[in-house]
C-alpha cells in the first residue's frame, strides 16, 4: 500500500490509542516536535496571528523570537503558556 502511515507515525498512534484506554488521558507532549515551516495560527479577540516555526525559534511579525511563550505574552499582554497559547498542549481545565 502506498501512501499509507510511516511506521513510527502507526507506533505513536498505537501508543495514544494505550494510553487513552489506560488513563483516558493522551500526553501529547511527549512526542510532539514541530518541524521547521510548519505555521502556527490562532484568533485572538478578532485578530487571527500566525507564526512560522524556524530551525532556531518562531518567526511572528517579521521577527525572530526564541519562544512560542514569548510570542503568547505580545499577544495577549499577559504570562501566558507559549505551547498551550496555540493549542499545543492542553489546559488543565480540559481533561475533567
Amino acid at each position: 500500500m502506498e501512501g499509507g502511515l510511516t511506521p513510527a507515525i502507526q507506533r505513536t498512534l498505537d501508543r495514544f490509542a494505550i494510553e487513552l484506554v489506560e488513563t483516558g488521558d493522551i500526553k501529547l507532549s511527549a512526542g510532539l516536535s514541530l518541524k521547521p515551516g510548519t505555521r502556527l495560527v490562532r484568533q485572538w479577540h478578532g485578530d487571527i496571528y500566525q507564526v512560522q516555526v524556524l530551525d532556531q525559534g518562531f518567526k511572528f511579525e517579521e521577527r525572530h523570537f526564541r519562544s512560542l511563550t514569548q510570542i503568547a505574552r505580545k499577544i495577549t499582554g499577559t504570562a501566558w503558556s507559549g505551547p498551550r497559547f496555540f493549542g499545543l498542549k492542553a489546559s488543565p481545565d480540559a481533561r475533567n
